[in-house]
């Protein structure tokens, strides 16, 4: 397998936002698509040179960078949205993606990045990042068993509650664990910011218990 050509990428990106528009999920600016040094903004491609390192720190700019902050896709990514239209998207989409030998991977909550399956052909990442895991269903599985024991704790409170407070994106307690710099967002069902912080003392005493150390939480902000 070899790295994809220019012509190759932007077929990629073509193929998405069909699949993006099909599923509704464009709703006014909120999908940025970059590739080839271009950004199309809900599928419309915008005059200029872009690479997404200027807007958002973990991308892959010799691939496709995606970012949906405010989209209904950004519920689907982050498992809030449990509907058969967003099965059928994330499925579309990773058909798509494994026809080049590809997979997405979450950067924060409001981004994602392609890489190739062949480790070889990706860019190195930076000493930091190499270090640093952002937790999500996808990749729960190898996620230490300490650490899927207290998220799915906090993951069944909010699921207990009803949809409470502001609608907040991008929340997530910061931790260190054994050498390695997570970023846990709650995983609930929920965008109701009160759902999950009722239950930040209780998580937090958890992680502490555990062994983690220089835990933070981040509020996120009002989507």
């Amino acid at each position: 397998m070899k790295k994809l050509t220019a012509k190759q990428i932007e077929s990629i990106v073509n193929r998405l936002n069909k699949l993006f528009e099909k599923a509704g999920v464009y709703n006014g600016n909120t999908i940025c698509i970059y590739a080839n040094g271009k950004r199309w903004v809900d599928g419309v491609l915008e005059d200029g040179d872009f690479n997404p390192r200027d807007y958002f720190e973990y991308c892959n700019p010799e691939t496709i960078s995606i970012s949906f902050d405010g989209s209904p896709l950004y519920a689907m990514m982050n498992g809030y949205n449990y509907s058969a239209e967003a099965e059928r998207l994330i499925t579309n989409m990773d058909n798509l993606f494994d026809e080049y030998d590809l997979y997405l991977e979450m950067g924060d909550s409001w981004n994602a990045s392609l890489l190739y399956n062949n480790w070889a052909l990706n860019p190195e990442p930076d000493p930091e990042e190499k270090n640093r895991i952002y937790i999500t269903w996808e990749n729960m599985a190898a996620i230490p068993a300490a650490l899927r024991v207290i998220d799915q704790i906090w993951t069944d409170n909010q699921n207990a509650q009803i949809d409470r407070g502001s609608c907040v994106i991008g929340a997530a307690l910061e931790f260190d664990y054994e050498g390695i710099h997570y970023e846990m967002p709650p995983l609930g069902r929920y965008q109701g910011s009160l759902t999950w912080e009722d239950s930040l003392p209780e998580i937090e005493r958890l992680l502490k218990t555990a062994g983690a150390t220089n835990i933070r939480y981040n509020p996120g902000r009002m989507d």
